[in-house]
């Protein structure tokens, strides 16, 4: 995946979507989610699908 160079508005550096990304993801800090039903059921889905996919801790 290349990696697309966008330039800051305030002082033209170049910066990466990955860190506008990660800038509008701490904006949101503290904010209320207004997410609907249909789209928590669907983040569920994916974070179960996640778990499963880590490795399991070995057990005693």
């Amino acid at each position: 995946m290349s990696r697309t160079i966008i330039q800051c508005p305030c002082c033209a550096m170049p910066i990466t979507r990955e860190q506008i990304a990660s800038m509008l993801g701490s904006l949101g800090k503290g904010q209320r989610k207004n997410f609907s039903e249909a789209e928590r059921a669907r983040r569920r889905d994916r974070l179960a699908e996640a778990r499963k996919k880590r490795r399991k801790p070995p057990t005693a």
